[in-house]
């Protein structure tokens, strides 16, 4: 009687099983999961910004230069023409979608309706194009979701949520009606496919590659814009499942065939869906917890570079890494440029980090900046400065080093006067920052007999700047053999100045930079600077924060300095 109890109770428990395999879809997602991801989230929708009716906060908010003057351009300009014909139409979609981004935070911050009649044609051409998705990609049925249709899915959604009211109701109800016609259609139709089969076209939900973390972010983002919590819990559900096979395509060292262009392109919109699940769902939807593969896939810029930022030249990566023939999405993601508002600008702005697990903090801070930072996490990382307090973690550059470097090598071509070109940096309370390249300059030339200090300039780090101070020293009846410049743009400055003076570089004035920015390579003569590892520094930094916030537990301190190289090219010469 035992035994046929048991067995009774196995063959209850093996048809509950099939039950509950019955109702799940093609990527093991059922009622289940969707139940237990509904509870996890809020009714309210929410954007990646705010509403235009949050004053406070777009008042506040420190619009660039670059937003205000592309924002005017599309306001008085031409709506850009698409062609239909061409798959993607690069140059046209992209100034569609910067104008309505930039159209769009201007419009919130001024709230004066100048923008509205531009923005509104601007949204109906881009509403109203004869297809979202790309014609040749055989996507299932008519309608659906790609690269492209991504991209605007999130744009329009994004409109919506921080316009909202100030929109046409004409105008918000086409965006809906679009959104659900070309995003939110073709979804449930593929969530709810028992096999994969079903769906047809090109299923990049099961994809490896970019395309899976492109088009959920774009669909995610619309869903918590549009969608009621049971639908929201719907995608949040498919979107975590479907998202492994873009991450079951690394292998355990971190390794992915697409290549350097194609992982900047798919993982970093792999972290925005891992940030946006997280969101909303209360950190209960972790995709980024601590393992050893996930660390390795992070580090993979790092692990797989033949040289700084240099990579094998394959897929549609170029040898800097970079992916080719896409636009910078990032100039259209209306998060960067509204949401991610300028936070070390307005520092007290302390709702702008609501709560945060740790923090680079790059750039020059006071003491009060780093206190107000600590007001949201124990772990912090600096950047380019020293920690301005004990007990935090900082990678700066070894400048001593970097100085001596430069100065041996115009003092072995012979250069006995040397003049020095900086700039000047100021912390949020006035008080200006101390470089560490004037100090160490002064140094060297005391220790070595190097005549310097009649030749001292400082002024800002800017090309404009460089081409003042160096007219200043040409103004002066004796002039240095050689000037060392402490930043790349100063030396370009520096080297106009010099060539409307007609003075040759480097026959009469050797010049020597520092950073080793692209445009140093291209001056004439191409400039000899140092190399500074600013993207090594990035890297380090991120993977220095990863690891503390792995361990769950407060860091010890970590004080690193890299050094840095002399890049000998055409600026200098023996001296006379």
């Amino acid at each position: 009687m035992n035994l046929l109890k048991i067995l009774g109770a196995i063959f209850a428990f093996a048809v509950l099983a099939v039950a509950d395999a019955a109702e799940t879809n093609w990527l093991g997602v059922g009622k289940t999961k969707i139940d237990a991801v509904e509870a996890m989230l809020s009714d309210a929708n929410r954007g990646l910004s705010r509403p235009v009716s949050d004053r406070a906060f777009w008042e506040r908010y420190p619009a660039s230069s670059h937003i205000r003057r592309r924002a005017e351009q599309h306001r008085t300009g031409k709506v850009p023409e698409l062609d239909a014909t061409k798959p993607y139409d690069l140059p046209g979609n992209l100034e569609l979608s910067r104008g309505i981004c930039c159209m769009t935070i201007m419009e919130a911050k001024e709230n004066r309706g100048r923008y509205l009649p531009q923005l509104t044609k601007y949204l109906e051409r881009r509403i109203n194009q004869p297809a979202w998705t790309t014609p040749d990609l055989g996507i299932a049925r008519a309608h659906g979701v790609d690269l492209h249709s991504a991209r605007q899915i999130r744009d329009l959604a994004e409109v919506d949520w921080i316009l909202g009211e100030k929109l046409s109701p004409e105008i918000r109800r086409a965006i809906r009606d679009g959104l659900q016609t070309w995003c939110f259609d073709y979804m449930f139709h593929a969530c709810s496919a028992r096999k994969a089969s079903e769906i047809g076209g090109f299923n990049w939900l099961r994809a490896t590659t970019n395309w899976n973390p492109f088009c959920w972010i774009g669909v995610l983002h619309a869903a918590d814009v549009m969608l009621p919590k049971r639908q929201r819990a719907i995608l949040y559900a498919n979107a975590q499942a479907s998202l492994r096979y873009y991450t079951g395509a690394f292998s355990e060292d971190g390794y992915i065939v697409e290549g350097a262009g194609y992982y900047d392109m798919g993982f970093s919109r792999f972290l925005d869906c891992a940030e946006l699940l997280r969101r909303g769902t209360s950190g209960k939807l972790d995709l980024l917890a601590p393992s050893a593969k996930l660390e390795k896939m992070m580090l993979y810029p790092l692990t797989y570079a033949m040289d700084h930022n240099l990579y094998p030249h394959f897929a549609d990566s170029g040898s800097d890494g970079k992916a080719a023939g896409m636009p910078v999405y990032l100039l259209a993601q209306i998060d960067y440029l509204s949401n991610k508002a300028n936070f070390k600008a307005d520092w007290q702005n302390t709702d702008a980090l609501p709560a945060v697990d740790g923090l680079l903090c790059v750039g020059k801070f006071t003491r009060q900046e780093a206190a107000r930072f600590k007001q949201h996490t124990s772990k912090l990382v600096f950047l380019d400065m020293e920690a301005p307090q004990p007990g935090d973690s900082s990678i700066t550059l070894d400048f001593e080093q970097a100085v001596g470097a430069a100065l041996c090598y115009l003092q072995g071509l012979g250069h006995t006067r040397i003049g020095y070109m900086g700039g000047q940096e100021f912390l949020a309370d006035g008080t200006m920052y101390p470089d560490a390249r004037k100090r160490w300059f002064l140094d060297f030339c005391k220790k070595n007999g190097i005549e310097a200090l009649p030749y001292i300039q400082e002024d800002a780090f800017t090309s404009e700047a460089g081409y003042r101070m160096m007219k200043t020293i040409l103004g002066n009846e004796d002039r240095p053999s050689a000037v060392f410049c402490a930043s790349d743009p100063i030396a370009i400055g520096a080297l106009r100045a010099l060539q409307e003076a007609g003075i040759r570089v480097p026959e009469e004035i050797s010049l020597v930079g520092f950073d080793d920015i692209n445009a140093a390579r291209f001056t004439n003569p191409p400039l000899t600077t140092i190399h500074a590892p600013a993207h090594w520094m990035g890297l380090y930094g991120a993977s220095l924060l990863y690891h503390v916030l792995s361990r769950h537990e407060d860091p010890q301190p970590i004080k690193a300095i890299l050094p840095c190289k002399l890049v000998e090219r055409a600026s200098c010469q023996k001296a006379d």
